[in-house]
């Protein structure tokens, strides 16, 4: 192999390990980009349900709400529900991180265990029959009894 063709094909790894590293940097502010999403929208939910989850109200029966404040949980906790599924589907896919998608579960699981918002999850939870997988998930952190699926 002459220099010429040595320099050539040294070029060639070069230039072929840079658009490997650049696809990985794209993948990673794509990753970022999705994370600061739907951080954003979990937020404008929690906003929402905030009055619901603040300590004080952590233990409050669901049925101790008034109607009015009920059909508020039940909304907001289907906005929360849609965004959950979304991430569900992310991390099914593998479109975003591992780690990303144990924060995130985590989180799932306590917003749960919030008796205002499992209250509502118990009466919409049909809602999302469509999306079998999402839904026996969220049977499973919800601990929905199964006669009740």
């Amino acid at each position: 192999m002459t220099n010429y063709e040595m320099a050539a094909l040294a070029v060639q790894i070069v230039g072929f390990a840079g658009i490997i590293v650049s696809i990985a940097m794209v993948y990673r502010q794509i990753q970022s980009s999705v994370f600061c999403e739907y951080t954003k929208r979990y937020n404008e939910i929690e906003l929402s349900l905030n009055p619901f989850i603040r300590d004080e109200m952590f233990d409050k029966p669901y049925d101790a709400f008034s109607d009015d404040q009920r059909a508020e949980i039940r909304a907001a906790t289907r906005r929360y529900l849609n965004l959950c599924s979304e991430e569900f589907h992310l991390n099914q896919h593998k479109f975003i991180h591992r780690t990303t998608w144990q924060v995130w579960d985590l989180g799932i699981q306590r917003m749960l265990s919030v008796n205002a918002v499992s209250g509502a999850v118990a009466e919409i939870h049909k809602e999302f029959q469509y999306f079998k997988d999402f839904h026996d998930y969220l049977l499973k952190k919800a601990r929905i009894v199964a006669a009740d699926a």
